[in-house]
């Protein structure tokens, strides 16, 4: 069987790049090209790692990698060192050393050949493993004390600036910030916006105005993107502005769901560390500290928020615009509950829930006559009919090579066939053989699809009929999953507002794509 190379960058690599010593990956895959030629090892697949993880889940090429040793693919893998296998937990390790010790896949390095069904070597390879994640943690712990000494120093370690700042280098090598003097007056508007200084024309506004108003000005985001309430929220509650350094703000945590661990930063929880930076401010302290209490005077009380009714479009309808769900919410005006759309900006025009309801159920059931008529004559059962004949033909084709194969060795011992005839007449039947099958296999799976597709037209309509027939009497959660048996999902499209008095006009329109 043939071999592969596992390729994957290690923090020294990284840091020889950085003293240009060049890109370590072609360095390293032409001396386990060189490895593989000197010892006549034959090399099919070179995997690249390009991307850098703590896990086994986080690399996707030795995953692939992985899978293809349990599949016993490769006689051998060629890497630099064991160690670029795996530097993740106990967990990693042992799924490491679990797939090459089963199929007996040899590890090869410049260094030693690591062979599993050799005690020495697997001890050898387990302990190397061992190493690796003890070398992985200490240096993880010395940058994470690195870090916090530098943040401590009133340095900004962030790789992408706040809005308002760029990064900077400082003459003594320390990274910090400046001013962005084009992008530093709309963050001091911001903060004038909210708390009503300076802007006597203007009453103080709240984020989803101050966007509303920053977008009507044509005034652009660092992105060139449009302003939501969520990043001005994020400028109004940032210490950066004053000349300090927040870090830790949002800290990783790692939760393990069915054995998966999964990271996520949760918004509430941490303990932020703030010092003071070598960064100019662009604001008060005094301002900020009045954005502060208006922020604490508008909380929320804690404890369970009151639910009101549940929306029964939930995750079901989609706004054509932009693409983004749907969100119900109560019209101060009146008492209908309005559908409207959530993106800032969006020329997407909300409308009463119930007229969106009646709309959804009205063109499920015009698409169910459609569907009727459309499939009144369905076409499976007779295609279904002729793949059961062409599946009963291949199978007498293969059952006559079977004799034809037999009787090659009767021929063999009477002395017609040659041993080169023999083997020319194997090949040729084997290859006929491989070919009926693979015929074979593609009618069988046409079949199962055919099949499939004639259950779901069996199902789908007396699913749509009690759909209609007992929506408007189910409670909203059970309204939301009775739809979901049935729709994929809804496109929602309106642009114009219907005239309040006379109720005419706008242009509402919904499509619906069903799950069939």
């Amino acid at each position: 069987m043939p071999y592969c190379i596992y390729l994957r960058k290690s923090r020294a690599d990284l840091d020889a790049e950085a003293r240009g010593e060049g890109e370590s990956l072609a360095r390293h895959e032409a001396a386990l090209l060189s490895l593989a030629a000197s010892r006549g090892l034959t090399v099919t697949q070179i995997y690249r790692e390009i991307v850098s993880g703590e896990t086994i889940s986080a690399r996707p090429e030795v995953q692939k990698m992985l899978h293809e040793v349990e599949a016993g693919l490769w006689e051998g893998v060629l890497v630099m060192e064991v160690e670029r296998l795996a530097r993740g937990n106990t967990i990693d390790q042992g799924i490491v050393a679990q797939a090459f010790q089963t199929t007996g896949t040899k590890i090869v390095t410049p260094i030693k050949i690591y062979d599993p069904n050799n005690e020495f070597d697997q001890e050898y390879f387990e302990f190397g493993l061992f190493m690796s994640r003890r070398e992985f943690v200490t240096i993880n712990r010395r940058m994470q004390r690195g870090r916090i000494a530098s943040v401590q120093e009133g340095n900004f370690l962030g790789s992408k600036p706040p809005f308002g700042y760029d990064l900077h280098r400082t003459p003594d090598k320390r990274h910090t910030l400046k001013i962005n003097q084009e992008q530093a007056p709309t963050v001091q508007l911001i903060f004038d916006l909210f708390t009503g200084d300076h802007t006597s024309d203007l009453l103080p506004m709240g984020c989803s105005l101050i966007a509303k108003y920053l977008n009507d000005k044509a005034i652009s985001t660092a992105t060139g993107g449009k302003w939501i309430p969520c990043v001005i929220r994020t400028i109004l509650t940032n210490p950066v502005y004053i000349g300090k350094i927040r870090w830790n703000n949002r800290q990783t945590v790692k939760k393990v769901t069915d054995g998966v661990v999964y990271k996520h930063r949760p918004r509430t929880g941490s303990q932020p560390m703030i010092v003071q930076g070598i960064h100019p401010a662009i604001i008060t302290e005094e301002q900020f500290q009045k954005v502060s209490s208006m922020f604490e005077s508008n909380k929320q009380p804690t404890g369970p928020k009151p639910t009101g009714t549940p929306n029964p479009l939930l995750k079901l309808v989609k706004c054509r615009c932009c693409g983004k769900n749907m969100i119900k919410r109560p019209d101060q005006r009146s008492s209908r509950t309005q559908l409207i759309c959530p993106t800032t900006g969006c020329p997407t025009v909300g409308s009463p829930l119930e007229v969106v309801e009646e709309m959804i159920l009205s063109s499920l059931e015009e698409w169910m006559e459609k569907f009727k008529l459309a499939n009144a004559k369905t076409k499976e059962p007779t295609e279904i009919k002729k793949i059961d004949s062409l599946i009963g033909n291949i199978s007498k084709k293969l059952s006559t090579l079977s004799a034809q194969e037999s009787r090659t060795y009767d021929l063999l011992e009477q002395g017609i066939y040659t041993t080169d005839i023999f083997l020319s007449r194997q090949k040729e039947l084997a290859s006929q053989r491989s070919d009926l099958q693979c015929e074979l296999q593609k009618l069988e799976q046409r079949k199962h699809h055919l099949e499939q597709m004639q259950k779901g037209k069996s199902q789908i309509i007396p699913n749509i009929e009690y759909v209609l027939t007992n929506y408007h009497t189910a409670a909203p959660e059970e309204k939301n999953r009775m739809l979901r048996r049935v729709i994929d999902y809804v496109t929602y499209e309106k642009t114009q507002r219907m005239n309040p008095k006379t109720k005419k006009g706008g242009d509402l329109s919904v499509t619906i794509t069903p799950k069939f």
